[in-house]
């Protein structure tokens, strides 16, 4: 007699598909890109790139909702470029660049933010002007990492506490619901 034929597997079963619907519950919420401000070190195609990554993050999380769909809720991405440091290294001389990512969901009605995470990067540089400094600020963000999954799940968390009767297709309004 073998072991595994007495096995409950109608209920390893069953746990599988309730944990699948619950860890969907929630995930109708999308988000909609805003464009990337521009100026100082921020140029147009660092703009770009910013812009891709944050997509990337979105699409990854199944967040992204299309630019054409009226959806209530956007995500505003900013680059701040803290700090560029110059040290020596034991072969060559080592510049390195610091910066923040601060990445903003927003009410579209009315622009209440509604969930924000500041991630800080930090990058080696090859060059070494400031248009280099943001570039490689943006190639060193990781879309897979951790913190952004946890943003995402923690803002339609907290959107669902504040609109709890919103549908993803209209326009929650904030004046019937006060912030936490």
């Amino acid at each position: 007699m073998t072991p595994l034929r007495h096995f409950p597997w109608g209920l390893i079963v069953l746990m599988m598909l309730l944990a699948a619907g619950v860890s969907t519950m929630g995930a109708q919420t999308r988000f909609r890109m805003l464009p990337v401000k521009t100026g100082g070190e921020i140029t147009q195609e660092v703009a770009d790139a910013l812009r891709g990554k944050t997509e990337e993050i979105l699409t990854r999380n199944s967040a992204l909702a299309p630019d054409t769909a009226g959806h209530p809720f956007e995500i505003r991405a900013d680059l701040t470029v803290t700090g560029k440091d110059r040290t020596s290294g034991l072969v060559r001389n080592v510049t390195t660049a610091t910066g923040e990512l601060t990445l903003t969901i927003l009410n579209s009605s009315d622009g209440t933010p509604c969930h924000s995470v500041t991630v800080p990067l930090k990058s080696v540089l090859n060059g070494g002007s400031g248009n280099m400094v943001a570039e490689a600020l943006v190639r060193s963000i990781r879309p897979a990492d951790t913190v952004y999954t946890r943003f995402i799940r923690v803002a339609r968390e907290r959107i669902a506490a504040m609109y709890p009767s919103d549908s993803d297709t209209e326009s929650p309004s904030p004046s019937s619901h006060t912030p936490q």
